[in-house]
């Protein structure tokens, strides 16, 4: 973890810049180096993991439904209001709820459009979708194992995953065999994972992913940067109030080179990290051929070069 905190980079920006940069675009820029930073290269600090709780069906009692209808009955039930992405499964077909009133009452999505009602018929309620953590970027899970058979979950692109998963509808297992993507949630706004075929029991499925980078919100926030490399934040933030200007300050160029020599020195450890998702980072071009622009894309590789 960094060292210097987010109040220390502002302060020595300001102090080399002699005051006349308003603070604010001094937290603008630092924001935008810790992002352009971390979003640039999948750094080892920025993984993480989180065991997803796999929750079994609810199958007690009976349940009733008016044909035209999304007002769910239960009877004998005794159904959780906290329940979140459930779906129904009955006659054959599962449908999304969208809240869970009181333990007897639920209201789905979508009303029901088959030929008759249902009166206390046999039913299951079921949960085959999970948000990922808050911290979680969307789309860069790297990998979904069941740990105690320690086996790799396969993603699948939605509509091959509807294709292996949606018959037969009943089916019910307590070893996953894939996960797809599911959204966000509207309201918290977290990324959605769908596992298939339908969990049957309680189970913890490890995932590994990257982290986004965290918004520094306090002056005496953090970043993810291991202390050794802490300062490349501030350099690259310094560059960007220091150019970003009608007329750039003097110095700009070479708080730009030295941000730039920072960072690919950060890079050429990754070339000899034991991490396999660095591998292709020794065919990257070299010093010579890299150079690094204003407006923020600040490692790049050179036309000439191409």
């Amino acid at each position: 973890m960094a060292a210097r905190t987010f109040g220390s980079i502002a302060a020595g920006i300001a102090r080399k810049t002699g005051g006349q940069v308003p603070m604010g675009e001094i937290f603008d820029a630092i924001q935008d180096a810790n992002k352009e930073i971390h979003n640039k290269y999948e750094w080892p600090w920025t993984r993480a993991e989180f065991l997803i709780p796999v929750q079994p069906p609810y199958q007690t009692g009976t349940v009733s439904i008016t044909n035209g209808s999304t007002s769910l009955t239960g009877t004998g039930t005794t159904w959780d209001t906290t329940w979140k992405y459930k779906r129904l499964l009955l006659g054959g077909i599962n449908y999304q709820i969208a809240t869970i009133n009181s333990t007897t009452s639920a209201t789905l999505v979508q009303p029901i459009n088959v030929a008759t009602n249902y009166v206390n018929a046999p039913y299951k309620i079921f949960q085959d979708t999970y948000a990922l953590p808050s911290d979680c970027e969307f789309g860069t899970i790297l990998i979904v194992v069941n740990p105690r058979l320690a086996y790799r979950l396969v993603k699948l692109p939605v509509y091959s995953f509807e294709m292996r998963y949606n018959w037969p509808p009943a089916l019910f297992t307590n070893v996953l065999e894939a996960i797809t993507d599911a959204g966000v949630d509207d309201t918290s706004h977290a990324a959605l994972i769908r596992f298939g075929p339908q969990p049957n029991s309680y189970d913890e499925y490890r995932m590994i992913y990257r982290r986004r980078p965290p918004m520094l919100t306090a002056l005496t926030s953090t970043t993810l940067f291991p202390e050794s490399f802490d300062r490349v934040v501030e350099l690259l933030a310094e560059y960007y109030v220091r150019f970003h200007r009608p007329t750039p300050m003097p110095g700009w160029m070479e708080v730009k080179q030295e941000a730039f020599q920072q960072l690919q020195n950060m890079r050429r450890k990754m070339t000899t990290s034991l991490d396999d998702n660095y591998a292709t980072y020794s065919t990257y071009p070299s010093y010579e051929k890299s150079s690094i622009f204003a407006g923020g894309l600040f490692v790049g590789v050179t036309a000439a070069s191409q």
